[in-house]
């Protein structure tokens, strides 16, 4: 991807973010290469929210370089944080002792994703994180759903934070996190998008489908979490375990502005017997009014504050993208069949 491409995609999917009412964003990012790496930072920081950006370093020593370059601008950025991402694989090993390398060495935190399918046991997750190191450092799991009592325990001794993706893992059929359990463990628990395969943005049916999900599994109203709990999951919990506990996940005296204003005027929120447990239960993008982070409104009136360029020009441009993209995968299908016909 170019760095035109990079930036286009993850602009448009900050008006997204925007627009559900989200203002604590992580990337992520897969850095396939260095257009999309810059493009997608470049991207989060005209945005206006608050952001992580997870740089993952392929075992490649140009883009370890371009790590260091990345940090430097981030640090500069009030709203920005950085962390070295990895996946831990016995096929990749030396690309995620590389990740936990430079976790160390720039003393930033380690995001993976951990237990995420069946088919990460074949691939020894467990030992490739125990012999690289992984669980010594400042680590953030993410899916964890594949996970025995031993696993939890290693977990919750190791400290790690761990994000919840109920929709992004009924998208891909991969399981159902034992939320239970590892909140009984102790561990901080928050939640999350995981990107294209959560669809759209939207956290307020994120919220309602991690409560439902345990609920139907468990056949009881009196699992882990209830729409108070799962609330928390969404904010301060999440907040915890992208290390932003001091700056923003609760309103309070100290805390950065970062709000929303929910409308409670509208047909979906007007009548209700709790407030608060009526938000995961009813509320939607549509209903939120005001956006703000840091102070500054990027959601006003129910519409979003649109900067200089183009939502047109955007949408466009990752038309272009995906057409290009579907094009390479088309010829490279038509040569695979191509190849099969001579076959003997």
């Amino acid at each position: 991807m170019t760095h035109k491409e990079g930036f286009a995609a993850v602009r448009l999917a900050t008006y997204d973010l925007i627009n559900t009412g989200i203002t604590t964003v992580m990337d992520w990012n897969h850095t396939f290469s260095e257009g999309q790496a810059y493009g997608g930072l470049e991207a989060l920081q005209q945005s206006g929210l608050r952001y992580v950006y997870g740089f993952y370093p392929h075992n490649n020593k140009d883009f370890d370089s371009n790590a260091f370059k990345i940090k430097e601008r981030i640090d500069k950025d009030p709203l920005g944080t950085f962390e070295i991402s990895g996946h831990p694989a016995n096929f990749l090993q030396d690309s995620m002792a590389n990740s936990v390398q430079m976790s160390r060495i720039m003393n930033v935190p380690l995001n993976v994703h951990y237990a995420e399918s069946a088919q990460d046991k074949k691939h020894e997750q467990k030992r490739v994180m125990t012999e690289t190191g992984a669980f010594s450092r400042p680590l953030v799991l993410n899916h964890v759903i594949h996970v025995d009592d031993d696993d939890i325990k290693q977990m919750a001794d190791s400290r790690a934070r761990l994000t919840h993706n109920p929709l992004s893992n009924m998208r891909l059929a991969s399981g159902i996190m034992p939320l239970g359990k590892l909140h009984s463990a102790g561990l901080t628990i928050g939640l999350g998008l995981d990107g294209g395969t959560n669809d759209n943005a939207d956290f307020f049916s994120l919220m309602k489908t991690a409560v439902g999900l345990q609920r139907a599994q468990h056949e009881s109203p009196d699992v882990y979490p209830n729409y108070s709990e799962v609330l928390l999951m969404a904010t301060s919990e999440g907040a915890k375990v992208l290390g932003l506990e001091d700056i923003t996940g609760t309103l309070e005296k100290g805390k950065s502005a970062d709000l929303i204003i929910i409308n409670p005027q509208s047909p979906n929120m007007a009548v209700n017997f709790d407030g608060v447990t009526q938000i995961p239960l009813n509320a939607e993008p549509a209903n939120v009014e005001t956006v703000m982070v840091h102070g500054r409104i990027l959601k006003e009136d129910g519409k979003l504050i649109y900067t200089d360029e183009s939502l047109k020009d955007l949408i466009n441009t990752n038309s272009r993208t995906v057409q290009r993209f579907m094009s390479r995968k088309t010829v490279k299908q038509v040569q695979e069949l191509k190849g099969f016909q001579s076959a003997p």
